[in-house]
């Protein structure tokens, strides 16, 4: 059959194209909300270049996990390492290095914090700005959590002292990064913590926060890297065993020049560098 383009533009029909094909994708990713600007930036190449059709979604690290486990995805995208009952039967490939940052908006005076006083904030124990002291900006702490089930929290939560434990009454509890530096690029009052890659990459297109030093380390490339800033995890790309076939075939795009290109875009660092 003959298919008639008369009047459509060519990016046009290249977009319908790739609407009708999620529904028919060779690859299924999904997971962190972390990676999944990454992959979503390397897929449009990989996919124009190998012919194979890929459908991102988000949902966090332990979706992905747990779609990987149970065949609804091919690849699951994890932003921390496996636990080990899920080492057992899932194998990890690491494309890039992550910290967990801890940050306010620009106009907060606040311009580091100690270990035990994150903790403070988080636990309820620091509950208005002027406990951190004399310079500090006059009004009560904003807290900006992530939900349960999101990797992000999990690490901070583990870095800080607080595993297993809820946050106060009134913390604002997100699911991706975007919904949380929003929060805070509007309030001044706030505090939050997210990927260090996605402040870094908001921070560039112009967002009003600024990340804060933990005990004098500032969360950046080379403080990560070298180990001097510990609050670091790995972003995985998980598959139910060894990857095999198209599996295989993007996660080696991902470890390759184009998939480091993007994970560099987005404020991350590649595993080149570690």
């Amino acid at each position: 059959m003959l298919l008639r383009l008369h009047g459509y533009r060519p990016l046009v029909f290249v977009g319908l194209l790739l609407a009708f094909s999620v529904a028919h994708a060779d690859l299924r990713v999904t997971g962190s909300s972390t990676i999944l600007p990454v992959v979503k930036r390397a897929t449009v190449e990989f996919s124009l270049m190998t012919g194979i059709r890929v459908h991102v979604s988000g949902g966090g690290s332990g979706h992905g996990v747990k779609s990987v486990g149970n065949g609804s995805a091919h690849i699951g995208m994890v932003s921390r390492a496996l636990h080990p009952d899920e080492a057992r039967h899932l194998v990890a490939t690491p494309i890039g290095l992550d910290g967990v940052a801890v940050f306010v908006h620009e106009r907060n005076a606040i311009q580091e914090l100690k270990r035990d006083q994150v903790a403070g904030i988080y636990s309820g124990r620091i509950g208005h700005w002027r406990d951190l002291g004399p310079g500090t900006i006059d009004g009560r702490v904003e807290r900006v959590g992530k939900l349960h089930g999101r990797s992000t929290r999990e690490l901070f939560d583990g870095f800080f002292g607080l595993s297993g434990r809820e946050y106060p009454p009134g913390t604002h509890l997100i699911g991706a990064n975007v919904a949380g530096i929003l929060y805070v690029s509007i309030d001044p009052m706030a505090v939050g913590y997210v990927s260090a890659g996605s402040l870094t990459h908001a921070i560039r297109q112009g967002a009003p926060i600024r990340p804060l030093p933990i005990d004098g380390v500032e969360p950046t490339e080379r403080n990560m890297v070298n180990g001097r800033y510990p609050y670091v995890r790995p972003l995985n790309l998980v598959t139910r065993g060894a990857p095999q076939g198209e599996a295989r075939r993007f996660i080696d795009w991902m470890k390759g020049e184009a998939g480091q290109h993007a994970v560099r875009v987005d404020g991350f660092q590649p595993v080149a560098n570690r």
